[in-house]
Parts: C-alpha cells; structure tokens; sequence
C-alpha cells in the first residue's frame, strides 16, 4: 500500500485514526487506506460549508481563475488519476483516461461559464434546502 489519504475540511488535511481500505480491483489488495469522517467531522465541513456559504461573492473573473485553475491541476495530474481510476474502478486505461478528461473537460466549460454569471441572489422561501434563486435575465421584466 502506498497511498494514505485524508479528509480536506474547512481548508485544513484532517487525519482520523477510522480507516476505510481501497482495495485493488485487479489484485485485490490495498490500493489505499482513506480517513473515515465521524460526527465531530461532519459537523466541522458543515460548519465550514455555512461560513463559506455566507462569504461574500467572488467576482466572475475571480470564479474563472479558480475553476480554470482546478482543471489545469487535473491535466498535470491526468496520469496519476488515470492510474487511480484503473486500480479502484478495474477501467481499462484508455476508459479511465477519458474519464479524466471528461472532468478537465467539465471544469474548463465551467471556467468559462463563471465568467458570464451576472445574476443576483434573491432569497426566498420554498424548501429548507434551497436557499437562493437567481435571476438575471428577466429581472428588468420581472421588476425586480
């Protein structure tokens, strides 16, 4: 085994001592071993999640540069994804590999997506879990 992962929580690595073993799909033997997250960590990503949720909103040239920046990580690294994928998931490589470039792909339309956001938020009230609704294009019409 040659991969200890750990949990990305509210900007920090976070190492638990509970375990989860991946297994090689091929040979069936510990590909790696993941931090599992318990309550304290749970409810630490959420409150992290709500702090950044009430940030103020980034600019659209600033969402570009981070999304661009995430699929730009993903293209350096594209081999050793490919190669993660293979012993998870048992892909054949070149299955693998497109995968890995579907997500470059995804993130780079994004990228550019981030760059025409020019909505409001609007809070209303219809779900506990939906917060905001945005509007930009019918806003004058709408008057709001």
């Amino acid at each position: 085994m040659n991969n200890q992962l750990n949990l990305f929580i509210d900007g920090e690595w976070i190492e638990t001592n509970d375990k989860l073993k991946v297994l090689n799909k091929y040979s069936g033997e510990t590909y790696a071993e993941v931090s599992k997250a318990g309550e304290r960590e749970v409810n630490k990503a959420i409150e992290g999640a709500e702090r950044a949720f009430k940030q103020e909103e980034l600019p659209p040239y600033k969402r570009y540069e981070i999304i661009k920046k995430v699929s730009e990580l993903l293209q350096e690294e594209k081999e050793s994804f490919t190669n993660s994928i293979i012993s998870e998931a048992g892909k054949p490589r070149k299955q693998a590999s497109t995968e890995v470039d579907r997500a470059i792909q995804t993130f780079e339309v994004a990228a550019e997506e981030a760059k025409r956001i020019s909505g409001q938020g609007v809070p209303v009230e219809l779900r506990q879990d939906q917060k905001i609704v945005w509007h930009s294009l019918f806003e004058s019409q709408l008057g709001w």
